[in-house]
């Protein structure tokens, strides 16, 4: 008998450590550029409790309701975000919750913040997100999902995410996604890509509000040309790429320039420098293409600009009336079509 109430005490001390072992609570403080705010300690490592509630004194006059942001503190550690943080903070705008161990959440974890404006999701470990996870989120206008372990997104992920104009997927896994996955999000300004897999970029629908993209540290071999001429982008990062080391930082640049440096490869490595002087060069291991500064768009006026092809016996010269590109641009398409030709090989980068 003894034995079976020694035994009947144990198991209600190990449910109480392990409920104790489970914390969800908020600190409360006026902040003075959001507002009221919830600092929120979620300890849940194993991901196992379901809460049901958020422990956590109010300050005086203030409810649920007027919590603005909502920001983790450094001693979480989840692996779930639990669906009770939009329930209960309906009119929260900020949510960060970067660094936790975060692996998944639901379509229903998000659901009920429906004036969420940024979401920060930096540092975690997410593999895979649900198709539906941001479909009541329609304020949403910087999604934050830098350095987790992604290696592509649901094609509908941003359906509803018209007001977007910021996306952060850096340093994940991504190897392909779909081809209209951001199709929606027209008023998205900066993407950043850069440091994971990809090995063709496509124009992916993207529309001319897109100004900045950073697509460093991929391995892109195939570029969808149409991105450029689709969109509105300036700035162009795509350096230590398999076909290309491209950077434009432009206040406003040319779509020659553009093109220039998305020139097709063949089968040698294609190496795009920009130095400060707007000189262009386009170089493999057996051409070589310049545009010396004269022949910038600023100088086009009554100048002759030469495109030599260094060891082929293919030269072009070309002269424009005007202050634009067009002729130019034409003139490239003439050239790579006769490059095209001669060599008859698919791209094959190294």
């Amino acid at each position: 008998m003894d034995r079976k109430i020694l035994f009947l005490v144990f198991i209600i001390l190990m449910n109480f450590h392990t409920a104790c072992s489970q914390i969800l609570a908020c600190g409360y403080r006026n902040y003075s550029t959001f507002g009221y705010t919830c600092d929120l300690l979620l300890y849940n490592p194993t991901g196992a409790y379901n809460f049901s509630r958020i422990s956590g004194t109010h300050l005086p006059g203030k409810t649920n309701d007027d919590v603005r942001l909502v920001t983790k503190t450094s001693d979480s550690n989840s692996t779930n975000v639990p669906s009770i943080i939009c329930d209960t903070f309906k009119n929260a705008i900020w949510i960060e919750l970067n660094t936790m161990g975060i692996e998944y959440f639901d379509e229903n974890t998000f659901q009920n913040c429906k004036k969420l404006e940024y979401l920060d999701l930096n540092f975690n470990k997410i593999t895979k997100i649900d198709e539906k996870s941001f479909n009541e989120n329609l304020e949403l206008r910087e999604l934050h999902l830098y350095k987790s372990r992604l290696t592509t997104l649901p094609e509908n992920i941003f359906a509803n995410q018209h007001k977007i104009i910021t996306l952060d997927l850096r340093l994940n896994q991504i190897a392909d996604l779909p081809r209209n996955i951001f199709k929606t999000i027209k008023h998205v300004s900066i993407l950043y890509l850069s440091d994971n897999k990809l090995k063709v970029f496509h124009a992916f629908g993207f529309s001319s509000n897109l100004t900045t993209v950073h697509l460093q540290n991929n391995q892109i071999e195939a570029f969808d040309q149409n991105f450029i001429d689709d969109t509105g982008v300036n700035l162009l990062d795509m350096t230590n790429n398999s076909c290309a080391n491209v950077k434009i930082n432009d206040s406003s640049p040319s779509r020659l320039q553009m093109r220039m440096l998305l020139v097709k490869c063949f089968d040698n490595y294609l190496n795009l420098v920009q130095d400060t002087t707007t000189t262009i060069s386009v170089t493999t291991s057996t051409t070589e293409i310049t545009l010396p500064p004269e022949c910038s768009d600023e100088d086009l006026d009554e100048r002759v600009c030469r495109l030599e092809i260094e060891n082929k016996e293919l030269k072009l010269n070309l002269e424009s009336q005007s202050k634009d590109s067009k002729a130019l641009a034409a003139a490239l398409d003439e050239l790579e079509t006769r490059m095209t030709e001669m060599e008859n090989r698919p791209c094959s980068c190294v």
